[in-house]
């Protein structure tokens, strides 16, 4: 799992001192990943009415699958415009989840909504299949 904040039009997480830091690619996420983070800051760049506010990246290495997460406070056309474009980018993505309204917990928005394929990938550790969804929590550490 990859957490990205959208703020100026560039990725961020937060670096010393709670500020952000622009940040290109992100050397502990996978490959897949950091190939289509360009892509999807474009297409969220060229459709700024979406508000997306944060941006959840989620791999299946048994899959060979990407899960991709919105945040917004809202739901409009341009969040649907944004999945097309990526999901015609890159056969990777299998999921697109919009999390929004507002955020009682950080976590997670109000509602979620799939605005592509399933809402959960399958991952595989130590021969047990895995489903996860936006929601779970999964660390290997």
């Amino acid at each position: 799992k990859s957490n990205f904040t959208i703020s100026n039009g560039h990725y961020n997480m937060y670096g010393d001192n709670n500020t952000f830091v622009k940040i290109d690619e992100c050397v502990i996420s996978h490959k897949e990943i950091n190939k289509i983070m360009p892509a999807l800051l474009e297409s969220i760049n060229n459709n700024k009415k979406a508000e997306i506010k944060e941006v959840v990246f989620r791999y299946s290495h048994f899959q060979d699958a990407l899960m991709i997460i919105l945040v917004s406070e809202k739901d409009n056309y341009f969040i649907e415009k944004i999945a097309q474009e990526i999901v015609g980018y890159s056969n990777k993505v299998k999921s697109v989840i919009l999390s929004h309204g507002q955020s009682k917990n950080y976590l997670f928005n109000d509602s979620e909504k799939v605005i592509y394929g399933e809402d959960y990938l399958i991952d595989k550790l130590f021969n047990k299949l895995f489903k996860i969804t936006s929601k779970s929590f999964i660390k290997l550490t």
